[in-house]
């Protein structure tokens, strides 16, 4: 049996939650978009909430994208 120190960080692994993961992806996401925005010199906002820009969408890109599931109070002000 090999013991290193990259199977010890292996078996000492948590596993996230299904919540956590989904975090995770939305924030990857958000960079995703901020990224292709300030590619094409657009300006954008990120909070705690969500990602979302005032400018015309580069296509098959929306303006705003949700980073925390439970501010839904917060992200429909910013729309609204």
């Amino acid at each position: 049996m090999i013991r290193n120190s990259s199977q010890s960080k292996i078996l000492n692994h948590t596993a996230r939650s299904d919540a956590e993961k989904a975090r995770i992806c939305a924030a990857n996401n958000a960079d995703l978009y901020q990224a292709v925005f300030r590619a094409h010199g657009l300006p954008d906002q990120r909070t705690s909430a969500f990602w979302s820009s005032d400018a015309i969408a580069p296509p098959y890109y929306s303006n705003m994208t949700t980073l925390d599931p439970d501010a839904t109070d917060e992200q429909l002000v910013s729309v609204g």
